[in-house]
C-alpha cells in the first residue's frame, strides 16, 4: 500500500491525480444535477489578461 500512496504522490502521478478528481467531481455534480455539462464551454470575460472569447476550460 505504501508504494501505491508514494506513486500516487509523486511526480508525475499527483497531476494525474489531481486531474482525474477533478474530472470526477464535476461528473458527480453534473448527476446530481448542480451543474450543466456544458458548463465549461461557456466563454468568460477574460480581456484583462488578454484570453477574450477563450472557454473556460481552455482558460484553466
Amino acid at each position: 500500500m505504501r508504494t501505491f500512496v508514494e506513486a500516487a504522490t509523486g511526480l508525475p502521478g499527483i497531476l494525474f491525480t489531481t486531474a482525474l478528481v477533478v474530472v470526477v467531481c464535476f461528473w458527480l455534480l453534473v448527476a446530481v444535477g448542480a451543474v450543466n455539462v456544458n458548463s465549461f464551454d461557456t466563454d468568460v470575460d477574460l480581456h484583462a489578461w488578454g484570453m477574450g472569447g477563450v472557454p473556460v476550460s481552455a482558460a484553466l
